[in-house]
């Protein structure tokens, strides 16, 4: 079986939120399933695109380095996961998969690594019966 089960999520920055926002429901036809707090104090909005999550995170400063911007993985077993990975010669991000209390996201855990070329990886793992509830902005 292999070890990630789909593409959970990619995340961009935008400069303007609400524009973006209103482009990519325009050309994609697709509305926004949240916008507001997207966990760590962060501010942005997500569409459900299938059932993968596009995530739009702002960016304030054009020179920001744009590390954040990354593509996740779903997993079945995170920990499972993580132990198969490390296995394998991958150094994480941090020590242990991050639990999310709260939010849009509630019960998710997850954990980042980089490739060769320091694109961010994350793994998550969604917990049993988790669903998006839309809410309309």
């Amino acid at each position: 079986m292999a070890i990630v089960t789909r593409i959970d999520h990619v995340a961009v920055y935008v400069s303007d939120l609400d524009r973006s926002l209103a482009w990519y429901s325009h050309v994609l036809e697709q509305p926004v399933a949240y916008k507001g707090d997207i966990g760590g104090g962060a501010f942005g909005a997500f569409m459900d695109i299938g059932d993968t999550i596009l995530a739009f995170l702002i960016n304030h400063d054009p020179a920001r380095d744009l590390s954040q911007q990354h593509f996740a993985f779903a997993v079945r077993n995170i920990d499972k996961t993580v132990a198969e990975l490390r296995d394998r010669g991958v150094e994480f991000d941090f020590p242990e998969p991050v639990s999310l209390p709260e939010g849009y996201v509630a019960g998710q855990r997850y954990i980042d690594f980089r490739d060769p070329d320091g694109v961010r990886i994350e793994l998550v793992q969604r917990p049993v019966g988790w669903r998006r509830d839309r809410v309309d902005d």
